[in-house]
């Protein structure tokens, strides 16, 4: 069996690598999005009610995220009317207790990915453009030399 020559195999890798970078989407579903927190710290009591939301009446993506402890897992809501909603919330009542919260956004997990991404994308597409030009180089080589 014929051993590829180097101008396949570097072209393939390059399609490989390219394809991976294509796949980042699907691997990462929250892709580009911004992650937001919330930060929750208890409290006695407020001077006043306003601002105050029972734990039951927090959209269901915010009651998922929402950790008395105060380490919340990221939600991804950027658009939703959630996000609204929390911008009002300063107070949220959960099981008796009180907790002031704080809405946050991070923005650097993305950055690192959006990054790998298209580092990805310049590999593999160098990768197979030296692969069709160590094919190239190599047929005018070959065609040179059996001219002479």
């Amino acid at each position: 069996m014929a051993r590829p020559s180097d101008s396949v195999v570097l072209l393939l890798v390059g399609t490989l690598v390219v394809t991976a970078a294509l796949l980042v989407p699907v691997v990462w579903p929250n892709y580009g999005a911004t992650p937001y927190f919330l930060d929750a710290s208890a409290v006695d009591e407020t001077g006043n009610e306003s601002g105050v939301v029972d734990y039951d009446e927090l959209p269901p993506v915010v009651e998922e995220s929402f950790d008395p402890s105060g380490h919340s897992q990221p939600m991804y809501i950027e658009g939703d009317p959630a996000l609204n909603r929390l911008d009002e919330t300063r107070y949220i009542r959960y099981d008796g207790d009180l907790y002031r919260v704080s809405l946050y956004h991070g923005d650097g997990a993305w950055i690192f990915v959006t990054l790998l991404r298209y580092g990805l994308f310049a590999v593999g597409g160098l990768l197979a453009v030296a692969g069709i030009g160590v094919g190239i180089y190599k047929r005018i080589c070959q065609s040179t030399t059996g001219d002479s």
